[in-house]
């Protein structure tokens, strides 16, 4: 199996975190990773690598106003619309971790507070999702495989039993 490409799509609009992220997961060669400073530059690059060939994760900022996380919310749901299949991560203060976990509840893959060891937990949940992306990409092969190892089957045993009548 040849090693899946992951895109990391980091909307930063402060620059307060990507170039940390970009420099984290920079020894890993199958990851690139993209800032964005708006959100229509990040959702036409979602849609743009719209499909199944790459594990995308957007990697989503946080700050302490309300009016911030409303739009958050309203982004996370633009993004799962455009693409369902990409991984969402929200970085936050750590005193609004909570706050935001209430608000933006779903389709978020983790939730992680900005501190002294948030790249740590940034690049093992990217990890973990590229290990699920995996491991779904090779369960569509094997059910593929085994539904074509059954059509056979069952090919050839119609054929033997057609061969027995005819031979009678």
């Amino acid at each position: 199996m040849k090693s899946v490409r992951t895109h990391i799509f980091c909307y930063d609009d402060y620059r307060a975190y990507s170039d940390e992220v970009r420099k984290s997961l920079a020894d890993t060669p199958r990851c690139q990773v993209m800032s964005f400073l708006t959100t229509e530059e990040l959702l036409s690059r979602i849609e743009k690598d719209k499909g199944r060939q790459y594990c995308k994760i957007a990697i989503i900022g946080l700050h302490e106003n309300r009016e911030h996380i409303e739009m958050v919310e309203w982004l996370t749901a633009e993004i799962k619309k455009r693409d369902h299949t990409t991984g969402l991560i929200l970085l936050g203060p750590p005193e609004k971790i909570d706050e935001i976990k209430k608000a933006i509840r779903f389709n978020i893959v983790a939730y992680i507070p900005k501190n002294a060891n948030y790249l740590l937990r940034v690049s093992n949940t990217v990890k973990k999702f590229v290990s699920e992306h995996s491991i779904e990409i090779l369960r569509r092969r094997r059910n593929y495989s085994l539904y074509l190892f059954m059509l056979v089957l069952l090919l050839s045993l119609l054929s033997v039993i057609v061969i027995r009548f005819i031979l009678k």
